[in-house]
């Protein structure tokens, strides 16, 4: 079977625009005899769901664009898609042929489709079950986790269509796809399903999420059949063979992945999406002769070009003055000196204002976006209340400073339009107790980062995060500063993600009292005890609203069966007037609950509207009142 993959920069959900172009790409993978094209995730509806409000027109639309590609494409096609909204939306695929819309888990069998567990929703391999297209079985997955179940549940796959959801994370080798295939899983993937997998890989900006692209077709042996550039463009077309037994005729060899690179080609497609997204060209940002402003500047310049970056001198020192205009020169931007009064030294707050008064009056007059130098271990342990950004977008906010200062190091290598001289000063957080544990600030700033890195990403508790770590009165302190800055971090923009979980994602429940600390063994032991309890508790909240929802549909159908003769009329003969009147009283009081919960999760059989994606949120009998 030959299988061709489309990887394509889009706008979210511009559903005519797209799909003229997906049309166009069936036929140019058609005539390199495509029996299936594959499209990524993101490629039509984007990664960001819609609200509830807005989901029905946005079903409706989805559908009619799935409909037009069924009757224009000149080949089958697999077409992700996001479904639902906010937090119950799915990740779910169809099949696009002949005039034909068939979601990818009505291609299974009964006997194959599986199950929600827990009765919460799922998509990929384990609840849509395998699909045959000619006479090739095939699976969905959206994740990791689909993967492992395939594994685990031992199904019986010839091709696996991995349509990865993650945008880029430094952190997660897996998602920089087939750039990274020597450190990800999915080599191994492939030789424990013993099945070839198809790795489709989004392009672009969506919302404040980048997607590198990197699509790949990997052998059930592991090895490397067909793959497509990271940040461009591509249509790749590959033979699949289920028979195929050992190693391939001609297997290509992996790329060596270069973090630090691929981050910052990440970072530069991702600035020139948001832009983009944003509808505007220009970006307006502070030069005061530091690192961080100077590697802003050579990022916005790599992404928009140098007649679209308007630079404001905000330092006084001359050699910072002198730094910054060098490196305005060498990238030919538009430099400004910004004309600022002599502040106090008990001024902190005004300094920090009058250059953001000034960048945001400059953006206006140009149209243009405001960016920030900021990273992620400055909004972690050094904001304070008060002090915010004029900022639309902080591309360095998920990037920690040691990471940041590699970045830096790298491209300097590609040309050095970085002055030497911003490489001496490295700043470090004041942590007490840091500097005497490391013997340089290069030592201390990357342990600062860890340890933040080891709470936040790898989601590692206090007391782990201090027994990995060591040090623990250092790390304890860095995690009491991390806690303690999340009112000031309040006042600041999201910046592009490119980790597995921004600031934004880890945020703590403001004004909240309560800390965690390093626990004792003993409180370790009493853990697992404390949340068995806690869980028996939960089960038994869970089904006592599962018996209110049964009730719920029990006097539906008790209601849907009487005689309407009851409305405005005398009871049938046999009917007990009082058990009635106990029901309406019970169901009236549902329907309060329902109300003051925001809702039920699902609609009960005979409410709502089936629409092509589920029930749809309006057509149900009852209003608001």
């Amino acid at each position: 079977m030959r299988i061709a993959v489309a990887q394509l920069l889009t706008r979210a959900c511009d559903f005519v625009a797209t799909t003229e172009r997906m049309v166009m790409l069936s036929e140019r993978a058609s005539a390199q005899g495509a029996e299936l094209l594959v499209f990524p995730f993101a490629t039509l509806t984007g990664a960001v769901p819609v609200d509830f409000v807005s989901y029905d027109g946005y079903a409706l639309d989805l559908w009619d664009a799935l409909t037009y590609l069924s009757q224009h494409v000149a080949c089958p096609c697999l077409v992700p898609y996001v479904q639902g909204s906010g937090i119950d939306a799915l990740s779910d695929a169809a099949l696009v042929r002949d005039g034909e819309v068939t979601p990818v888990g009505e291609l299974a069998s009964p006997a194959q489709r599986g199950g929600h567990a827990s009765g919460q929703a799922t998509s990929g391999v384990a609840a849509e079950g395998t699909f045959t297209i000619n006479g090739v079985r095939m699976g969905m997955a959206y994740s990791y986790e689909d993967i492992d179940q395939a594994i685990d549940a031992n199904v019986s796959l010839d091709v696996l269509v991995f349509a990865s959801v993650y945008g880029f994370a430094l952190d997660d080798p897996g998602s920089a796809m087939g750039a990274s295939l020597m450190e990800n899983r999915f080599r191994a993937d492939a030789t424990m399903l013993d099945a070839w997998v198809v790795g489709a890989g989004s392009l672009g900006a969506y919302g404040n999420r980048v997607f590198d692209g990197a699509s790949f077709v990997l052998a059930p042996s592991g090895e490397l059949a067909a793959s497509a550039a990271s940040f461009d463009e591509a249509l790749i077309v590959c033979d699949v063979d289920p028979s195929l037994t050992g190693s391939l005729p001609e297997a290509l060899e992996p790329e060596l992945y270069n973090k630090p690179l691929h981050l910052w080609e990440t970072l530069v497609l991702g600035l020139r999406g948001y832009a983009a997204q944003l509808e505007t060209t220009d970006v307006v940002l502070a030069l005061d002769g530091g690192l961080h402003t100077c590697l802003l500047a050579a990022l916005a310049t790599d992404a928009l070009g140098p007649t679209h970056v308007h630079g404001l001198l905000t330092c006084a020192d001359e050699r910072n003055v002198e730094r910054a205009r060098e490196l305005g020169e060498a990238l030919r931007i538009d430099l400004r000196q910004a004309e600022l009064p002599e502040v106090g030294a008990n001024d902190a707050h005004l300094a920090w204002a009058l250059p953001q008064a000034h960048l945001m009056a400059w953006a206006a007059s140009l149209g243009a976006v405001c960016l920030s130098a900021e990273d992620k271990t400055f909004l972690a342990l050094e904001v304070s209340v008060g002090v915010g950004s004029c900022a639309a977008l902080l591309p360095f906010g998920d990037v920690y400073r040691s990471d940041v200062m590699e970045m830096a190091h790298m491209r300097n290598t590609i040309s050095p339009i970085i002055p030497a001289s911003c490489f001496l000063e490295m700043h470090v957080p004041a942590i007490e107790g840091l500097s005497e544990a490391e013997g340089s600030a290069e030592a201390c700033l990357r342990r600062v980062d860890v340890t933040l890195a080891t709470h936040i990403e790898w989601a590692r508790t206090v007391t782990d995060t201090i027994a990995r770590q060591g040090m623990p009165r250092v790390t304890q302190h860095v995690l009491d500063r991390y806690r303690q800055t999340e009112a000031g971090r309040q006042g600041w923009p999201e910046p592009l993600a490119v980790s597995s979980r921004t600031l934004h994602d880890a945020r703590l429940p403001l004004g909240i009292a309560w800390a965690d600390r390093q626990r004792t063994q003993e409180e370790r032991l009493r853990m697992d005890q404390v949340a068995s309890g806690m869980r028996h508790g939960a089960d038994a909240s869970v089904a006592g609203a599962a018996a209110v929802e049964r009730m719920g549909l029990e006097l539906s159908g008790l209601f849907g069966n009487m005689d309407t003769t009851v409305v405005g009329g005398a009871l049938p003969e046999g009917v007990d007037k009082a058990a009635i009147e106990r029901s309406v009283e019970d169901l009236l009081g549902l329907l309060q609950d329902i109300m003051q919960s925001g809702g039920v999760e699902g609609h009960a059989e005979g409410l709502g509207i089936d629409g092509p994606f589920g029930p749809l949120t309006w057509g149900g009998p009852f209003s608001e009142n």
